[in-house]
């Protein structure tokens, strides 16, 4: 456990902007812990999407299923909103009810304009400000930590490093393959992901990659090394439903795998600094989402990614063309070849 530090729930919920690259707003706010209660991923889901119960059950389903990837135990719902206990204990009942389910505990808190209240609207304090009982202390990455995965994303973001980065990407990525993510993953390689996604050749080498199953990776290197490389398009516009990459008779792709991977961005995702590589993990993930044909999950990490590049138009033009094609309810590839 040297690894760890101790934070009360607020100091922890306070992280959630950082970590998200902006404010949640009217969000549902899942933070899974491990049986140790270190602090796993963070999802997010829009309030007025869970309102309905077979959206919730499908969002909700989602999250459970990356549980067991992650070893998750415990559950912090934060409920971002103007409205409060009052308005959303309907929905954060049903919620923690299903969580319930898959996890040994679920906190639950309402956050509304930095403050912060039990599950029944009482005990209001200042995020990031008033501790908790140990017994309801959990833990997170220290600064150390922390420090080293920005390091290494710092360190990676020139172009010549890409092909580096995009190596460590794919020592994760066969990891997860074989079930060996939790073994092999360390924040230095985490941070090489980050750093790999801050740039639109190096996203677009990790989407490639991401959805690989042949694992050859032969475009994604030659894209890692030189931007022009030909053919990148076609096979983007291939993932959107206008050709399929895998052939005619349109193969499945493998779902443990792209559940395994999907946990690994939200790693990457929780590990990255910049509002760049943030932006980069969440339209890979959106990628992923709909490439594993989950419409509800790609427009919900394309918004996101979308929101994080409010200032980064060209960086955000993925994560926007993700938006419309499952919008216009084109589907993947592979799924328009299966007769």
């Amino acid at each position: 456990m040297s690894n760890v530090q101790r934070l009360t729930i607020t100091e922890t919920l306070a992280q959630v902007p950082a970590k998200l690259g902006f404010l949640p707003r009217e969000s549902l706010m899942v933070i899974a812990m491990s049986k140790h209660s270190a602090v796993r991923a963070i999802y997010r889901a829009d309030l007025a999407t869970v309102t309905d119960l077979d959206t919730r059950e499908h969002i909700l389903h989602a999250f459970a299923k990356q549980f067991d990837a992650h070893q998750i135990a415990g559950v912090l719902l934060g409920i971002y909103s103007e409205g409060g206990h009052a308005e959303h204990a309907a929905v954060t009942e049903a919620t923690r009810a299903f969580l319930s389910e898959h996890v040994a505990s679920v906190f639950v808190h309402y956050v509304t304009n930095g403050i912060v209240t039990d599950e029944d609207g009482t005990n209001a304090r200042i995020i990031d400000q008033d501790p908790v009982t140990a017994s309801r202390t959990i833990n997170a990455p220290t600064a150390n930590a922390l420090a080293k995965a920005r390091k290494v994303e710092g360190q990676l973001w020139p172009a010549e490093a890409r092909p580096k980065a995009l190596e460590q990407t794919l020592t994760l990525l066969k990891a997860c393959a074989d079930d060996t993510y939790p073994d092999v993953t360390t924040p230095a390689l985490l941070g090489a992901v980050a750093a790999l996604a801050t740039s639109i050749a190096g996203r677009d080498a990790l989407v490639i990659a991401v959805t690989d199953d042949s694992e050859d990776y032969g475009l994604a290197r030659r894209l890692a090394v030189d931007p022009s490389t030909p053919g990148v398009r076609e096979v983007l516009g291939a993932f959107l439903g206008t050709a399929n990459p895998n052939g005619p008779e349109g193969i499945k792709p493998d779902t443990d795998a792209l559940r395994a991977k999907a946990v690994m961005l939200w790693d990457v995702h929780a590990h990255a600094k910049t509002p760049m590589s943030q932006t980069g993990a969440l339209t890979v993930l959106a990628m992923l989402a709909f490439w594993h044909n989950d419409t509800a999950a790609a427009l919900t990490y394309a918004h996101d990614a979308i929101t994080v590049a409010e200032d980064m138009p060209t960086f955000a033009r993925l994560a926007q063309l993700i938006t419309a094609a499952t919008q216009a309810g084109l589907t993947p590839g592979w799924a328009t070849r299966i007769e």
